[in-house]
């Protein structure tokens, strides 16, 4: 079993016009050694588009979701990934700021 943790932020717009940052946190289980490699190596540099390939949708299992996505209530303006782990590895630092990268 192998579990894989998105880590992502959104702009939101809500239905009375306001903007919103969120962060959200999606989990994911799979079995194929297969998506691991896939996952180092192919995709290693945007692993959500292996998650998002048609080809392997259903290799994933969602665990768990920070977003209520039955009760979301509004429009995605832009959307960035924070981080992602691979059997609680960071695998991809995504579009996280620190003085560093300034």
């Amino acid at each position: 079993m192998n579990k894989l943790e998105f880590n992502l932020w959104l702009l939101v717009l809500h239905p009375d016009k306001s903007i919103e940052p969120m962060n959200h946190s999606y989990e994911y289980e799979y079995h194929k050694e297969e998506i691991t490699e896939l996952l180092l190596n192919k995709y290693k540099y945007y692993p959500l588009n292996l998650v998002l390939d048609k080809r392997y949708e259903k290799e994933f299992k969602l665990i768990h979701s920070t977003e209520d996505i039955s009760n979301a209530n509004y429009q995605t303006l832009d959307i960035g990934i924070n981080f992602i782990r691979l059997n609680n590895k960071l695998i991809y630092k995504g579009d996280i700021e620190d003085e560093n990268n300034r």
